[in-house]
């Protein structure tokens, strides 16, 4: 964990634009999976944000404070991905695009379908690990481990569950759920 010997990029060098000879090419899908398993955070360190972009490719990588009690942000390596590609596919790439509203989309989505079971209370999930989400040209494929709580009976219950939902590209229509 010590990064003593390798090469530091900081973070405010790369959104200005220099260094970025040194980014590694990822592609696209690549991108969009990094962008969706931002967790929220406070401090923008940890998670894949963008530093910058030009015409041909945008630059992204996971930034960490240099040093203890400092608030600037390094990066060991950072990648680069086409941007025209990205923008064709994925037109919202600049915005934390789907990670919060997609998120909050699950849990609606799974709350709804639950709640239409017969003689059971659905009392809310809790996940056991991140959603796995996977992207396709026209819908996620999302799979999510959770603990269930319900009521049946007048007693209150909780057991391990996992949850397939199907949603749409544009609109986060649910297409599936299992």
């Amino acid at each position: 964990m010590w990064r003593f010997w390798k090469k530091r990029f900081k973070w405010s060098r790369l959104e200005k634009g220099k260094d970025l000879q040194a980014a590694q090419e990822r592609p696209v899908r690549l991108f969009v999976q990094a962008r969706l398993s931002n967790p929220p955070r406070k401090a923008l360190v940890g998670i894949c944000l963008l530093a910058y972009e030009d015409e041909d490719f945008v630059y992204w990588g996971y930034p960490y404070f240099c040093r203890l009690f400092s608030d600037q942000r390094c990066a060991d390596e950072f990648f680069k991905s086409p941007r025209a590609e990205l923008a064709d596919l994925y037109p919202e790439y600049k915005l934390d695009f789907y990670s919060l509203r997609l998120r909050e989309r699950i849990r609606a989505c799974i709350r709804e379908q639950e709640e239409l079971l017969d003689g059971v209370h659905f009392l809310g999930f809790t996940y056991r690990m991140p959603p796995k989400i996977k992207t396709k040209t026209d819908c996620f494929e999302i799979e999510v481990r959770a603990y269930r709580r319900f009521r049946s009976s007048g007693e209150e219950r909780s057991e391990k569950h996992s949850y397939y939902l199907k949603l749409s590209r544009p609109d986060l229509a649910l297409l599936d759920y299992r």
